[in-house]
């Protein structure tokens, strides 16, 4: 539960809630800066992801946890599908599923890709989350995994849409980052994480404002969950992992230049000490890495 990278919410449409800002009063989900993701950035990240990559397992936590929920004769809306793998996983167990996404470029690439696989009557279009192109109570399930976090006004007008598009006692999955122990612990008392250029990428949201974002917006919590507890652990210790190789090299050099300077000495009692110290924090942080 520490190390949890993301968060899976399962709610249902409960018709509740009401008009609000996008950010609640008194509470500031953490900022997280990368590069900001835009139609462009999409387009590039899935240009480098293959379309099999995409493709879910049968053993996928989310398709295990998710199973309840997928009956039979229903209609699904992916927002923000990306490289439509979860579409395609779907389609091909039988579902009526439609993709959407905004980055035009990865949805005709996606049209050709089907031309070429010969995969008949996939459903995939351009369209904005915010303002979905279908009628009230079109779908059953929603699934959005990993998409409201990136709007830095708020998730709220992506929710709002959701609860509208949905039946009465449809299903919305939602997959978000959690702010885990580790974030807490690297970026205490700061909205923001500094990690490369200046632009806003996502937010990171506690189990508290995720559910006050979700029933504000009408809908009724099931069960929260943990999920891609790996790659949490893998992405958050990047920056521990270059702390290491740098603090390596640092120290190792200090230390060859102590040893040169008390060559030929009785005493090398401080350079023994750095020595000590520069393997116990190695240690820890192998520890922490591996």
């Amino acid at each position: 539960m520490l190390f949890i990278n993301n968060l899976q919410v399962y709610t249902k449409r409960s018709g509740r809630g009401g008009i609000f800002n996008n950010f609640l009063t008194g509470t500031m989900p953490l900022k997280i800066i990368k590069k900001k993701a835009t139609e462009t950035y999409w387009a590039d990240v899935f240009d480098k992801t293959m379309f099999e990559k995409s493709i879910p397992r049968y053993d996928d936590p989310r398709f295990i946890l998710s199973k309840n929920y997928l009956l039979r004769n229903i209609r699904i809306l992916e927002g923000g599908c990306g490289n439509g793998g979860w579409v395609y996983f779907l389609h091909e167990l039988g579902y009526d599923v439609v993709g959407l996404d905004y980055a035009e470029k990865v949805i005709r690439r996606l049209h050709i890709e089907i031309l070429n696989r010969k995969i008949g009557n996939l459903s995939l279009i351009i369209g904005d989350i915010t303002h979905l192109c279908f009628k009230n109570k079109s779908f059953d399930i929603y699934l959005s995994l990993g998409v409201v976090e990136h709007f830095e006004e708020g998730p709220i007008d992506s929710l709002r849409e959701c609860n509208r598009v949905l039946k009465m006692e449809g299903v919305l999955l939602l997959q978000v980052p959690y702010y885990n122990l580790i974030r807490r612990f690297k970026y205490l008392k700061n909205i923001k994480i500094e990690d490369s250029g200046q632009e806003f990428y996502q937010y990171a949201f506690t189990k508290r404002e995720i559910k006050n974002y979700l029933e504000k917006t009408g809908f009724e919590i099931i069960m929260l969950t943990p999920v891609d507890i790996m790659n949490g652990l893998r992405s958050e210790f990047k920056s521990v992992i270059k702390m290491y190789s740098s603090l390596k090299g640092s120290m190792r050099n200090e230390v060859s230049k102590e040893a040169k300077a008390n060559s030929g000495q009785n005493n090398h009692s401080k350079v023994k000490s750095k020595v000590i110290f520069f393997n116990v924090v190695k240690s820890v942080l192998k520890l922490l890495i591996n």
